[in-house]
């Protein structure tokens, strides 16, 4: 689907941050006047933020949670989910991350025909560069057309540095832009891949990868040689389960007397039982001089059902409140007296019809 959003977000041991992150997607002014966006959170193999996600889930509307099969890293979990998103628009973030309110608004006005946009953050956290705020363009979190994203393979399946990478691959054959609106900002922590002594900026890893990026920046390469297999993981889908609070009622004392006024006209109706007894009355027979007055006799409204019923539908009760059972013993007393037709059974509790009358 062309026109909607689909906001991609990967988790590996992000419980204590994930639900900020989730709370400023949600909050996106794009999503008050849309209706068709979704969000998918992919966890890499990590029980504990699943564990944690099961307590939040049920708070946020067009969550999809993908909980995969083992721990393959950010980029192979990001093919996964990004590769089922339902829309063509395709935001991928980061769940240590929060957006600006304006990100997905001014993206998708700003973004024109281009298949993939950066825009800029700035840092916040613990850290040197937490405390300093620096602002720069994002790598890791990026808007991409769904399309695009599958045709040329989507992210290289390396345990970093794949988000720079697929820029630089896909600028060379199809259109991109950056843009210098500051619309999120990065969490810096001590679990976060740029940090990490594995994946770090200054790591070997790192600089294995961005040699290889600038060897494919000084090269003129084809839209052949820029598609690559794309590397998926395997998951189950995580649904949730609705929940059932229990609400203890507090009893008011009108609540109370009413229950001791039913209590004790029950008790009434056991000692001093109204007899009811079936109409036998036989109908009068019509004729020609008394069609007149049989048509006056019957302009009062009919009863429902009169005299027994053989298979008679019932209609399931309805749970009533204490006032409403009340009203209903009531109502049916004064209908007795009145030669109304009610609900009652026979002697084996089978319910049947019957006009009654008081004796």
């Amino acid at each position: 689907m062309k026109d909607g959003v689909s906001v991609c977000i990967t988790a590996y041991n992000t419980q204590d941050y994930i639900k900020e992150c989730l709370d400023s997607i949600v909050s996106q002014t794009w999503f008050k006047t849309h209706k068709n966006w979704e969000i998918i959170v992919g966890i890499d193999g990590c029980e504990k933020t699943l564990k944690y996600i099961k307590t939040i889930m049920n708070r946020y509307k067009n969550l999809r949670v993908l909980m995969m099969d083992s721990n393959k890293g950010t980029y192979i979990t990001s093919n996964t989910i990004m590769s089922v998103a339902k829309y063509e628009n395709i935001f991928r973030f980061d769940s240590d991350d929060i957006m600006c309110s304006n990100l997905v608004q001014t993206v998708m006005e700003k973004k024109d025909d281009c298949c993939l946009v950066r825009y800029r953050f700035k840092n916040f956290g613990t850290g040197e560069k937490g405390k300093r705020g620096k602002c720069a363009t994002a790598h890791g979190t990026i808007y991409i057309r769904k399309s695009i994203f599958i045709k040329y393979g989507g992210f290289r399946p390396w345990p970093c540095g794949a988000d720079t990478e697929i820029h630089s691959r896909l600028s060379k054959v199809e259109k991109t832009k950056d843009i210098s609106d500051i619309l999120m900002k990065r969490r810096i922590h001590s679990d976060s891949l740029t940090m990490s002594n594995d994946t770090g900026m200054k790591s070997e890893l790192r600089k294995k990868y961005k040699n290889f990026i600038n060897e494919m920046k000084s090269k003129n390469i084809t839209k052949k040689d820029a598609t690559i297999e794309i590397v998926t993981n395997t998951y189950k889908e995580i649904v949730s389960q609705p929940s059932h609070p229990i609400i203890e009622i507090k009893k008011t004392q009108k609540q109370k007397n009413i229950e001791q006024n039913i209590e004790t006209i029950e008790k009434e109706e056991l000692k001093n039982p109204i007899i009811i007894e079936q109409n036998t009355e036989p109908e009068p027979e019509i004729t020609k001089d008394n069609i007149e007055e049989i048509e006056m006799q019957n302009t009062e409204p009919e009863p429902e059902i009169v005299n027994p019923v053989e298979d008679t539908p019932i209609e399931q009760e309805k749970i009533l409140t204490v006032e409403d059972k009340y009203k209903k013993i009531m109502k049916l007393r004064n209908e007795i007296r009145k030669g109304i037709v009610i609900k009652t059974s026979d002697e084996k509790g089978k319910p049947i019809f019957l006009r009654v009358r008081k004796k």
